[in-house]
C-alpha cells in the first residue's frame, strides 16, 4: 500500500534553487549540563528539558503544526461532494469512535495510541463538525490535482467562521489541527489519498482560520488487518469497527513529523517498521524525542547503563559529543525495542503485508536531524546559508531518507535523516527489489557495535556527517521484556 504524503507548500523541492556549497556551521550551540538543567550521573547525563520541538521548525517556515505536549484540540470537518456518499449519524459516529473512543475494535483510537506512545504527555481531544457539502462532482474537484485539498480548505473557511479559541490552543490565530475526512472511496494515484499540508489562504473577516491540515477518505476506516478483514465482526458489526492506521500515521504528520519511507523507491534505510513508514507499531524513539516525550540519557564517559523498553518507558541513550540540547543535530540514537505496548498487536496481526517486529533488541540509529537556515529569494526561490543550531529565522531539516527530497546539496545524498544499523552489518536491510529481513534489524545481546562496525553505514566511514570522529563503542546485555544493560566505552 502506497503511504501517505506529506507536502510542504511553500517548500516544495521541485523548485527549489539550491547551492551546491559545502554547508559550514553559522551557529553553534553546545548544551552544557548542570544540576539545574540536567539530572547528572556517572558518565551520563540526562537534560531536564530539549530546547526544540518540530512545532518551533515548521512554524519558522509556515506551517503550524501542532503542539506535541497537553492537551491538543482536531475539528475533524466531514466532507461530501455532489455525487458522493452522503453523510448519516452511524459514518458520523464511527469518525468521533475512531478519534476520540475508548476500546475500539480491532485496534486504538487516534486519542488512545498518543496517549500511549507519548507516555500520556499529550492527550487529544476534539469534536466532529458539521458536515461540508461541496458543490462539485468527485471527477471535478480530482481535476486540481494535489491542490484539490487546498480547495477544500479555502471553501470551508469561506462557509464557516470558527470563534470557539479552544481550537486555537497555541494563540497564533489558526486552527490548531483541522481534519478533512471526504467521504467517498481513496485512490493512492489520485487526489483521494491521505496526506497532510498546509495552506496559507483565509478569510480575513474569520476569527480562526485552516493552516494546518488532514485530508483523508472515510473508507480508510474500513480496511482491515489482513486476518479481520472478511471477519465476522467485520461484516455484521461495521457500527463499531474502525481501523486507524492510517489516521494514525497521518496525525503524526500533523504534529510535523516527516516519512521515514523512501519516496525515489531506492530503499528505505529506517526500514518499514515503524508508524511514520509502514503504519505500524509505536513510533521510534527519535520521533517521540523530537517532540519532547523523551529525554536522552547523554553520554560523556565510560559508563553501565541499565535501558528499560521504550515500549513502556521514554528512555533512550545518546552518543555524541558537543551535543546541542536538542533532537535537531546529528548523533548515534539507541533504544530498547519490545514486541510490548503498542508494538504488541502489531507483531501478531498483519496490517498489508507487514508486521512489526516480534523479537527484543536494541534499535540503533544514526540520526542526521541538523537544521539549516535560509533566506527567500523570491517565491519557491531559496538561498540555503548553512547549518545552525538556532531558530532565528527559517530553517528546514536538511537531510532526507528521499534523496530528491533532501535540501542538501548531490554530493550530500547519502546523508539519511534516520538511518538503522542492523545487526549483520549489511547496510542492506531494504535495498530493493531484495525484500527486507526483519531478523536483521536490532542489535542482539553481546553484539558489540565500535568504529570498525559502523563504518559501512557511515558517508565519511570514521566520522559522524559532521566529521567527527567515532571514537566508543557499545554491547547489550540480559535483556529481558523490561530492560537490557548497557556497557559503553569512550576512549
Amino acid at each position: 500500500m502506497k503511504k501517505s504524503l506529506i507536502t510542504f507548500s511553500l517548500l516544495l523541492t521541485s523548485t527549489l534553487l539550491l547551492t551546491s556549497c559545502n554547508f559550514v556551521r553559522t551557529e553553534s550551540f553546545t548544551f552544557i549540563p548542570n544540576e539545574t538543567n540536567s539530572t547528572i550521573y556517572d558518565g551520563y547525563y540526562k537534560p531536564n528539558s530539549l530546547r526544540y520541538t518540530y512545532q518551533d521548525i515548521n512554524k519558522s517556515v509556515g506551517w503550524t503544526t501542532s503542539n506535541s505536549i497537553g492537551s491538543q484540540k482536531l475539528l475533524i470537518v466531514p466532507v461530501s461532494l455532489r455525487d458522493g456518499p452522503s453523510w448519516d449519524n452511524m459514518m458520523l459516529q464511527r469518525i468521533e469512535n475512531a478519534f476520540f473512543g475508548e476500546s475500539i475494535y480491532p485496534y486504538y483510537s487516534v486519542k488512545e495510541y498518543f496517549e500511549i506512545s507519548s507516555y500520556s504527555k499529550l492527550t487529544i481531544e476534539g469534536d466532529v463538525y458539521e458536515p461540508l457539502t461541496l458543490n462539485m462532482t468527485i471527477n471535478e474537484l480530482a481535476s486540481y490535482g494535489d491542490s484539490a485539498s487546498e480547495i477544500v480548505a479555502a471553501a470551508f473557511n469561506e462557509s464557516f467562521n470558527i470563534s470557539d479559541l479552544s481550537y486555537d490552543q497555541d494563540n497564533d490565530g489558526y486552527i490548531d489541527n483541522t481534519i478533512f475526512i471526504y467521504s467517498n472511496g481513496f485512490d493512492a494515484d489520485s487526489s483521494y489519498w491521505a496526506w497532510c499540508t498546509y495552506t496559507n489562504s483565509y478569510n480575513s473577516n474569520n476569527v480562526l482560520n485552516v493552516n494546518s491540515y488532514m485530508w483523508a477518505s472515510y473508507e480508510f476506516l474500513n480496511t482491515a488487518y489482513d486476518d479481520f478483514y472478511h471477519s465476522e465482526y467485520y461484516e455484521f458489526d461495521r457500527e463499531n469497527y474502525a481501523e486507524t492506521h492510517t489516521l494514525i500515521h497521518e496525525t503524526g504528520h500533523l504534529l510535523g513529523l516527516d516519512d521515514y519511507y523512501d519516496y525515489d523507491s531506492i530503499w528505505d534505510c529506517s526500514t518499514g517498521y515503524d508508524m511514520q513508514a509502514y503504519n505500524i507499531g509505536d513510533h521510534n524513539i527519535f520521533s517521540k524525542m523530537s517532540l519532547g516525550w523523551v529525554k536522552p540519557y547523554v553520554i560523556t564517559d565510560s559508563c553501565e547503563i541499565t535501558l528499560h523498553t521504550s515500549s513502556l518507558y521514554p528512555e533512550c541513550v545518546l552518543i555524541k559529543n558537543d551535543f546541542n540540547g536538542s533532537a535537531f543535530d546529528e548523533y548515534l540514537l539507541i533504544e530498547y525495542y519490545t514486541p510490548q505496548g503498542l508494538n504488541e498487536l502489531d507483531s501478531i496481526h498483519s496490517y498489508g503485508d507487514n508486521n512489526a517486529l516480534d523479537y527484543s533488541g536494541l534499535r540503533v540509529y544514526h540520526v542526521d536531524a541538523r537544521m539549516i537556515a535560509f533566506e527567500s529569494l523570491g517565491f519557491n526561490k531559496v538561498l540555503f546559508g548553512g547549518y545552525t543550531d538556532t531558530i532565528n529565522s527559517n530553517v528546514v531539516i536538511g537531510a532526507s531518507n528521499t534523496p530528491s527530497r533532501s535540501y542538501l546539496s548531490s554530493h550530500e545524498d547519502d546523508y539519511k535523516l534516520l538511518h538503522l544499523i542492523d545487526n549483520h552489518q549489511q547496510n542492506t536491510l531494504s535495498n530493493k527489489p531484495s525484500p527486507l529481513d526483519p531478523t536483521y534489524c536490532l542489535i542482539q545481546e553481546n553484539q558489540t557495535i565500535d568504529k570498525e562496525y559502523l563504518r559501512p553505514y557511515l558517508a565519511n566511514k570514521d566520522s559522524f556527517n559532521d566529521g567527527e570522529k567515532i571514537n566508543f563503542s557499545f554491547t547489550a546485555s540480559n535483556f529481558t521484556d523490561q530492560s537490557c544493560a548497557l556497557t559503553i566505552e569512550i576512549e
